[in-house]
């Protein structure tokens, strides 16, 4: 989600962004828990992820035999 905002618009402004869009996910589109999968390369994504609220579920292969990822999650509630 950070990327997507310009230089200007980035800090509080993608953070409440992020939030109000996990807040749809659990309100409007009734999700129990939204993961994310972080390359561990880049840290400024796996410290947005945890600004906004999601917690760290470890450091694994996205996929048998694939690149190391941060596992994330927020359950309904979390934020």
């Amino acid at each position: 989600a950070n990327m997507c905002f310009t230089h200007e618009g980035r800090g509080r402004e993608a953070i409440h962004a992020a939030r109000a869009g996990l807040r749809y996910c659990f309100e409007g589109l009734g999700a129990a828990v939204v993961f994310g999968r972080i390359p561990i390369e880049d840290r400024a994504a796996r410290l947005f992820t945890r600004m906004i609220g999601l917690r760290s579920d470890g450091i694994r292969p996205r996929e048998a035999g694939g690149p190391l990822v941060e596992w994330f999650e927020i359950r309904e509630g979390g934020l």
